[in-house]
């Protein structure tokens, strides 16, 4: 898991090599959601906005040494993943970080993934709505937005398949592209 931590960890550093002055973000689905969880709990002190989508809590989860304000995804018809949801709120609390943890009724596993089964569009908009503000620039550079105090930021994608990369990414890509704009 160390090796695993430090793989995470080089993505903000590479980020901010090539974006230097921009604030971090993270954004997860499934696995990926669950490596979002896993960089909050690795204490990654650059993040200043993370959203996993529902991902697995790392066992015994401490998010003392984050700063980060979380999005935490969920769906109420995912009981592995939804096993571990008192407990991130919990270590969010515990750690004092902004969050919300939001549950979407009648959405199951994967809901935000449009070519999949499970793809729940109600709630992939209603997510994606919930997501972009944590994402945003603020309307002014002398504002700062409500959610986490992002005026710019470069978001780090982590997908669990080709499938939800290639499908859910223009969503994302939106919101990554308006962090790349300011």
């Amino acid at each position: 898991q160390e090796r695993l931590v430090a793989d995470l960890r080089a993505g903000p550093s590479e980020l901010e090599r090539r974006a230097s002055g921009h604030r971090l973000g993270a954004v997860g689905f499934c696995f990926g959601g669950g490596m979002v969880w896993l960089l909050l709990a690795s204490g990654e002190p650059r993040l200043a906005a993370a959203a996993p989508f529902y991902g697995p809590l790392p066992d015994d989860a401490d998010f003392s040494g984050s700063s980060a304000a979380v999005l935490g995804v969920y769906a109420e018809q995912d009981d592995r993943v939804n096993a571990s949801r008192d407990a991130a709120t919990a270590a969010l609390e515990a750690a004092g970080l902004t969050h919300e943890i939001v549950t979407y009724p009648s959405a199951g596993h994967a809901f935000f993934n449009e070519t999949g089964q499970r793809y729940n569009p109600e709630a992939a908009a209603s997510a994606y709505e919930k997501l972009t503000p944590h994402c945003a620039p603020s309307p002014s550079s002398a504002s700062v937005n409500t959610s986490c105090g992002l005026p710019a930021a470069i978001i780090l994608p982590f997908f669990n398949s080709t499938t939800e990369s290639a499908n859910s990414a223009p969503r994302l890509m939106s919101c990554v592209t308006m962090m790349a704009a300011v």
